[in-house]
């Protein structure tokens, strides 16, 4: 059976790209306006909202267990 690709220890030669530099290719440029970054989330007041809920309805779940 032969074997396809360079799985050894053989080098790739100098005329085959090798993989990293295949991977660096140019992407495409965005379409449209550029958009600014996200505001900051603040986990903190996410974990008091998610740890009120979670509270709020555990013992609805209990119920029926």
């Amino acid at each position: 059976m032969a074997s396809r690709g360079r799985h050894g220890g053989a080098p790739a030669r100098e005329d085959e790209p090798r993989r990293d530099e295949r991977a660096e290719q140019q992407a495409p440029a965005p379409q449209g306006p550029v958009l600014p970054p996200p505001p900051p989330v603040d986990y903190g007041v996410f974990m008091q909202g998610s740890h009120k809920t979670l509270t709020a309805i555990t013992p609805q779940f209990l119920k029926y267990n």
